[in-house]
């Protein structure tokens, strides 16, 4: 118990020492402005499917996600964490050739992740929204 104490205290008095708080910090301001673009999108398209998703951008436009926001567990690794739900929803954007947001982390991964390279070599990058690519599928 001290010591859970000790680290909150030093934590706290490290941010009243620098007069700072996490609404002036430069994480705050990129979230806020990436928020107002992104939530904007998800407003306007509401059954968008996010992968790599920030549960912070359905919590800001009060929209209810249409699937799985915690799915980066599928496209990390390389050996990915597989349960049905995240797999039916890959293959259902796959199969119905759905636009999607992929976050510019998973865009940027160089991994050998099977369902990723996929969506990568099926899809291209329409547009960039905040910190996010408008994928569509590549019409051969």
């Amino acid at each position: 118990m001290f010591f859970t104490l000790a680290s909150v205290s030093i934590s706290f008095a490290k941010v009243f020492k620098d007069n700072s708080t996490l609404f002036t910090s430069d994480f705050y301001q990129k979230i806020s402005f990436h928020n107002n673009e992104i939530r904007d999108f998800l407003v306007n398209n509401p059954n968008t499917v996010v992968l790599g998703g920030f549960a912070g951008d359905f919590i800001f436009t009060n929209l209810r996600p249409q699937f799985s926001i915690n799915n980066m567990w599928l496209y990390r690794v390389n050996k990915p964490f597989e349960n049905k739900s995240l797999t039916d929803t890959n293959m259902k954007i796959i199969n119905n050739q759905h636009e999607f947001l992929l976050s510019d982390y998973l865009f940027d991964l160089n991994n050998k992740n099977i369902f990723l390279l996929e969506l990568k070599n099926k899809f291209k990058v329409k547009k960039r929204i905040g910190n996010y690519y408008l994928m569509t599928y590549k019409h051969e």
